[in-house]
């Protein structure tokens, strides 16, 4: 075969990775090996490259293509990046419809392995490239902050009852109250480290500036979404942000039947909780948000739909002043409503 392309496409799991290498040539034939399993380890990625090079073409450039599945296919993504090795990462709504088109009606890894390589084989897809060493922390950072409130949250759910219930023991108060003290004291040491990470790297503090103009979206708000998306290093435009957050509309129709629309929310949680928390104060007091809001409800008359859409709408805003470099201009917001 004169080859072209190859690649090796990388179904990502917890604790195994499904690898299969595809190749074609300028006859468009093209050639796929079985897939093989290696473990989600340092020594599995060892064993992982030997493999590798024994399927390859020398002459021929190949690349490594895997799915950003959560957190497991980081490790992957960053060994063999170090080893000078072209990695592409592929948003998973992306795999998704692009299996749907070969029309694969079964789901397993290794199936999964063959179609990410002829995804691969297919597209020309961009290179991924590591998010920078303060995205990384500050991603970790966020998420340990949003665990910690939903922790905090519970205590004190679990207190009220318990105070409220029929002779609980006084020392079960206490240590609800002690442990309500510690998180609090906790989540607070957790924003002065975010705000210190983030005075540390210039760039990232004149972003953050831009997009905590808008009224509503606080340091935490705007440092998630930054963080997650890795600066929306592989967001390309609004529709593929919305669909990355699990905020893109679903529609379930068929023949005469209409089911009411809803939003997937099949993309990154993290996103849809510190998004939503901002429209809930955005719809407050952002008086253009506000105002759409209200629309909505009415027309609708279900406030849920009115807080959707303003979390989508704060969504797009924050990736439009964050890839524009401007702050946030009441003026214009209020005009493109009407």
């Amino acid at each position: 075969m004169n080859i072209f392309k190859q690649i090796i496409g990388i179904d990502v799991s917890q604790d195994t990775l499904s690898v299969a290498y595809a190749s074609v040539d300028y006859s468009q034939n093209v050639k796929t090996t079985a897939p093989r399993e290696f473990k989600n380890t340092t020594q599995g990625f060892k064993k992982l490259l030997q493999w590798a090079e024994q399927q390859q073409d020398k002459d021929i450039p190949i690349s490594f293509l895997m799915e950003a599945t959560g957190v497991y296919y980081e490790n992957l993504a960053y060994y063999l990046t170090d080893h000078g090795c072209s990695v592409i990462v592929v948003l998973p709504n992306k795999a998704k419809y692009f299996a749907k088109s070969l029309e694969i009606k079964s789901k397993t890894d290794d199936l999964d392995a063959v179609m990410l390589a002829q995804l691969g084989l297919s597209r020309n897809l961009k290179v991924w490239t590591p998010p920078s060493e303060s995205l990384r922390k500050l991603k970790s950072l966020c998420r340990e902050y949003q665990a910690a409130i939903k922790t905090l949250t519970q205590l004190k759910n679990r207190s009220h009852a318990k105070e409220r219930a029929y002779d609980t023991p006084k020392q079960v108060t206490l240590y609800l109250r002690s442990e309500i003290r510690f998180m609090k004291s906790m989540t607070r040491k957790m924003i002065a480290d975010i705000q210190d990470l983030v005075h540390q790297t210039p760039e990232l503090q004149q972003k953050v500036d831009y997009v905590t103009s808008i009224k509503g979206v606080g340091l935490i708000t705007a440092t998630s979404i930054i963080a997650e998306t890795d600066g929306f290093a592989q967001i390309h435009n609004t529709k593929q942000l919305a669909s990355y957050a699990g905020l893109d509309v679903v529609a379930n129709e068929s023949g005469t039947i209409r089911h009411k629309t809803r939003i997937s929310k099949k993309g990154n949680a993290h996103i849809r909780q510190a998004v939503y928390m901002a429209a809930l104060s955005a719809c407050r007091h952002n008086k253009a948000l506000h105002d759409l809001y209200i629309r909505l409800t009415v027309k609708n008359n279900i406030k849920m739909i009115g807080v959707i859409a303003v979390a989508r709408k704060l969504l797009i805003l924050i990736y439009t002043l964050y890839k524009n470099d401007v702050p946030f201009n009441p003026e214009y917001a209020v005009q493109s409503q009407k």
